[in-house]
């Protein structure tokens, strides 16, 4: 039997660190409920394994009675939390909540003063008890299945603790099977809430899995939504782009024709004054007339042959204009000192 209660105190402690290890991992109240559960259950075996007697501290045993009572307190939080009693079932969360409280209560004071507080103690963990089995199958009426694993660890632990009970009555006969019962199937129901909150853990990641596989979905839905939207509107860019470059060039070739039909006007005009030139008697009559026209017509050339048509630029074209009157009138006497800003005047 040392054997078997050394097991027993291992596995404890192994589940205890493990959840732990879940309530740091995923920062849920059930994991660190159910450590609270395990550690108060561990000292509970521990006052009615004998190890005190043993020891030499059995003046203790009673006054860790109350050990049964805070495994109680946390057994009933950690089955509101997996129940979900919030949404399945409101009244039963305030019910648990009260008999958690009073056996809260009654384990304080039961650790200064044993009796009667050790019999209330029991009478409450007894109602617990039924409250958390009866509430389990009323949830899984309700179509949550999986809760059966919970309702057979809690009744095995409750026909434990009624065996036990009419042991101690005098009812029952003393047998191995009867004394120890109840350690049996305390052990069986730790052991098997832990698989649940495993179970509940890798559910928890898979949804996590799941919910990440989903956001990457959505991701590159909306990056080929993207993709297809920039293709389109690259294309109308480059539709609406064409467009524009074809009446650019429309517009360039219809100012290059204005310019040339004006350049010929120029050059008719100059060539009808020098027809009539030719006819008067004196031939330098349309001279400066026709000079006037050519140094026009020079100018329009520049400007037609400038880079930028909307902004001219003053110190080239006043320059252009100086140079082209000089070179009309052949005036070889004037010296021009030209000193112009540069900057750009409209077209």
């Amino acid at each position: 039997m040392e054997s078997f209660f050394i097991f027993v105190f291992g596995v404890l402690v192994i589940i205890i660190l493990f959840n732990l290890f879940l309530w740091l991992n995923l920062g849920e109240k059930i994991y660190i409920y159910y450590v609270g559960y395990t550690f108060f259950a561990l000292l509970y075996l521990i006052n009615i394994s004998g190890l005190l007697a043993y020891l030499d501290l059995q003046y203790y045993m009673y006054k860790l009675h109350f050990t049964v009572g805070f495994a109680i307190v946390f057994l009933n939080l950690f089955s509101i939390e997996y129940f979900n009693t919030k949404k399945h079932l409101k009244y039963a969360t305030y019910l648990l909540k009260f008999l958690a409280f009073c056996v809260l209560i009654f384990g304080v004071i039961s650790m200064f003063v044993y009796a009667p507080f050790n019999k209330m103690i029991t009478y409450t963990v007894s109602l617990s008890i039924i409250s958390l089995m009866v509430s389990a199958l009323i949830i899984y009426a309700k179509g949550h299945y999986y809760l059966k694993y919970y309702i057979f660890a809690i009744v095995l632990y409750f026909v434990s603790i009624i065996i036990f009970t009419l042991l101690l009555s005098g009812i029952l006969e003393y047998s191995f099977f009867a004394r120890y019962a109840f350690l049996f199937a305390l052990a069986i129901e730790i052991v098997i809430f832990s698989l649940m909150l495993a179970d509940r853990y890798n559910d928890i990641k898979n949804k996590q899995i799941q919910t990440q596989r989903q956001l990457i979905s959505l991701q590159n839905n909306q990056n080929k939504i993207l993709e297809e939207e920039v293709t389109k509107q690259t294309r109308n860019l480059q539709d609406a782009n064409g467009k524009l470059s074809s009446l650019v060039q429309e517009r360039e070739l219809l100012v290059k024709e204005v310019f040339h039909r004006v350049k010929n006007n120029f050059h008719m005009i100059s060539a009808f004054l020098w027809f009539e030139s030719k006819k008067e008697v004196n031939p330098n009559r349309f001279s400066e007339l026709i000079n006037r026209i050519k140094s026009m017509s020079l100018i329009h050339e520049y400007v037609c042959n400038s880079k930028n048509l909307l902004h001219i630029n003053a110190e080239e074209y006043l320059v252009e204009l100086i140079n082209t009157i000089m070179r009309t009138y052949h005036n070889t006497h004037v010296a021009v000192n030209t000193k112009v800003e540069a900057m750009h005047i409209d077209f």
